[in-house]
């Protein structure tokens, strides 16, 4: 994927969501004025490579799939108000 400097983690968050590996086959990350319209497009020229790599043979490492459950967080209180401390 193409996309700006500093999107990566919003990018992972949003696949992961949607119960995929957070992994995605990211070519170039790049400035967010480059992608105003009337930016300077050398940087992607200079990329293509990696773009097309990604775009054509990039695999994931994650083999499984499915989604994730991880287990419970349990806490314990002689009632809820004291299980409620105990959480803090």
């Amino acid at each position: 994927m193409i996309i700006r400097t500093g999107f990566r983690p919003v990018l992972e968050n949003g696949i992961s969501g949607m119960g995929l590996p957070r992994e995605s086959p990211l070519a170039v990350e790049f400035p967010i004025p480059m992608f105003d319209p009337s930016s300077d497009l050398t940087p992607v020229e200079k990329n293509i490579d990696k773009i097309i790599y990604a775009l054509t043979q990039w695999r994931p490492k994650t083999k499984s799939t499915g989604l994730y459950n991880p287990p419970k967080i349990k806490i314990k209180g002689k009632d809820y108000p004291d299980a409620l401390e105990k959480l803090k």
